[in-house]
């Protein structure tokens, strides 16, 4: 039991590096090690996510991610595809222009607005997160 705990911190050790090194392709190896550990290792699953976003492996990450209900890398991965329509609705559930309160999201939703055409409502989550972010300096 202990070599196993060894061998995934090992894992996880070799998945961290990958990252901060930027190594995207060795992250992926060492998830697989992970996953074939533990397949449902959601960590492992989530790093895998990331990896294949950096990757621009869109399909690939916007499935994992949906499956991970990871709305906004999601979203991202189908926006990259092209698929801003889809991004929006996974950002905002549905909901007309309804995204959660993250500056993160609303600056996706506003990548997509602009996108879909919609500049008006693109202009305005830009000036927003602008006057937002000015209060913060």
């Amino acid at each position: 039991r202990k070599k196993k705990k060894d061998k995934m911190e090992g894992f996880f050790q070799q998945i961290d590096e990958a990252i901060r090194g930027e190594n995207w392709e060795k992250g992926l190896e060492a998830c697989a090690a992970v996953l074939g550990t533990d397949a449902e290792d959601v960590e492992a699953r989530h790093a895998r996510c990331y990896c294949l976003l950096q990757l621009g492996r869109w399909g690939e990450a916007a499935e994992l991610a949906a499956a991970l209900d990871l709305r906004r890398e999601q979203a991202y991965a189908l926006f990259r595809q092209g698929k801003a329509g889809a991004a929006r609705v996974v950002l905002t559930g549905g909901a007309a222009g309804a995204a959660s309160s993250s500056a993160a999201d609303r600056r996706l939703l506003a990548q997509i607005s602009y996108r879909e055409g919609r500049f008006g409502e693109a202009q305005k989550l830009y000036a927003d997160l602008l006057a937002e972010a000015q209060k913060l300096y």
